[in-house]
Parts: C-alpha cells; sequence; structure tokens
C-alpha cells in the first residue's frame, strides 16, 4: 500500500508523450500546457556519435480516476537489454475529485543513450506499469 494514499487506487494516465521540452501558461485556469518537440525518434547532437548523454528531456503525464498523493517512478529500458535504468521518481498530488484531470511536466536530466536502437520509457506505480513509450533511437552513419 502506498503510504501517501492508503486508499492505494491506481491512477489512470491519459496521456504519456516524450518531447523536447514542456511550457505552461499558469494564468488561465486551467493550465495550459505547450509541448515542444514532442518525438517518437531522437538522434546524437550533429557531430556526436554513440554513446551520448541527452542533457534535458521532458515527458508529459495526465493522469485522472484518483484522488490523494501519489508516487510515481520513470525508468528507461533499451530493446536488447534487460537492465532497466532507474531515471525519476515524482510525486503527484490528485487532488480530492476523483473526476479531475491532473497534468504533470516531467523533466527528466542526463538521459543516457549507449547506441541506436529502440529504447522504451516505462512509467511504474508501485509494481504495476501504468504507460510505454518507445524511442528509435537512429544512427548516424
Amino acid at each position: 500500500m502506498d503510504a501517501m494514499n492508503p486508499v492505494n487506487i491506481s491512477p489512470i494516465v491519459r496521456q504519456f508523450i516524450p518531447c523536447m521540452g514542456i511550457s505552461c501558461d499558469t494564468k488561465v485556469t486551467p493550465n495550459r500546457y505547450t509541448l515542444d518537440g514532442p518525438f517518437f525518434a531522437l538522434r546524437p547532437p550533429v557531430g556526436m556519435g554513440y554513446p551520448f548523454t541527452a542533457e534535458k528531456l521532458w515527458v508529459l503525464c495526465q493522469f485522472s480516476d484518483a484522488t490523494g498523493t501519489h508516487m510515481f517512478h520513470l525508468d528507461l529500458s533499451f530493446d536488447l537489454d534487460t537492465r532497466v535504468r532507474s531515471l525519476r521518481s515524482f510525486h503527484v498530488y490528485m487532488g480530492e475529485d476523483k473526476l479531475a484531470v491532473r497534468h504533470y511536466a516531467v523533466p527528466i536530466q542526463r538521459v543516457p543513450f549507449r547506441r541506436p536502437g529502440i529504447y522504451e520509457l516505462v512509467l511504474r506505480y508501485g509494481g504495476e506499469v501504468l504507460a510505454r513509450a518507445a524511442m528509435r533511437l537512429e544512427d548516424v552513419t
């Protein structure tokens, strides 16, 4: 059971979108999020090869159907490896209205890409996988 949410009802993930950046307009209600460069494929920066580290990427998560505070975990895996790399954990306060939809912009720092191939961002809640997003890292040759 999640210590922060004793009811332990998994939120529903409505959107899970990796992108290059996210901005939020807090002057409007509900807040308006703008995604910069949503992607499903990436290449190393010009002049670089593999391995390389993406200094900062973002994921927009949209949650619903839960109340209270929940802790999520964001992992990265590679198609040929069994190793899963933990990127970060974060808390989201869902409020008290189960029907409300919550947006959360998650920055991820220093994301390592060792070689071209298919990587996967995985969003977990406890031991349960709530969302996945495949990312193709293209060869530079």
